[in-house]
């Protein structure tokens, strides 16, 4: 990636929210650039609709801010993030709300076992790409999701659960859920 510390956060702002597809991965973007950035985005003007943001530490930001983001677009990036419990919280939450545009999700790498597993299913179903791989997914979560995929008619027609334990979740489950998408990761099935 680049570094992008240097550059003036609200001209940053400005030029990202004026185009439809950012990849900013790497970037060493502090916390005033990406509460720029993120600001810019949440307004109704603008064109953004696919960012990656992924590997910059967004721990810093506000969840308020960060839920407002990800309703705002069709795709999201935001992979090893240093995402906290309630940033987390606030963007799942989002993801349900009426209004929210995000499509595909990715949110690998971050911790998500501290959400609410009903929640967290009702999410991953409402999406069409989801990776939530190697987000120590507990084994309530595991099976939460595969039960409300199994029992809504998953629009979920990716779905990367790779580096997670599966070895809880009923393999019959398992496999009517899986059969019906088009793709699908799992790297590893760890026992406790």
């Amino acid at each position: 990636g680049s570094d992008l510390s240097t550059l003036d956060p609200y001209m940053v702002a400005r030029a990202v929210s004026r185009i439809e597809q950012v990849w900013m991965l790497e970037t060493r973007v502090g916390w005033q650039h990406c509460k720029a950035i993120f600001s810019a985005i949440s307004k109704s003007t603008s064109s953004l609709k696919r960012l990656n943001i992924s590997y910059n530490d967004l721990s810093m930001l506000d969840p308020g801010l960060l839920a407002s983001l990800v309703t705002r677009l069709e795709e999201v990036e935001i992979d090893r993030t240093e995402l906290t419990r309630h940033q987390v919280e606030a963007i799942i939450t989002a993801i349900l709300a009426e209004g929210c545009l995000v499509k595909k999700l990715d949110i690998s790498c971050n911790n998500l076992s501290v959400v609410d597993p009903s929640l967290l299913a009702r999410a991953v179903n409402s999406m069409k790409e989801v990776n939530i791989s190697n987000t120590e997914l507990t084994a309530q979560q595991m099976e939460t999701i595969m039960t409300v995929m199994d029992a809504g008619g998953c629009p979920s027609k990716k779905l990367d659960i790779s580096w997670n334990n599966l070895s809880t979740v009923d393999p019959n489950l398992l496999a009517r859920v899986l059969t019906g998408m088009e793709e699908v990761k799992w790297v590893e099935v760890r026992g406790e």
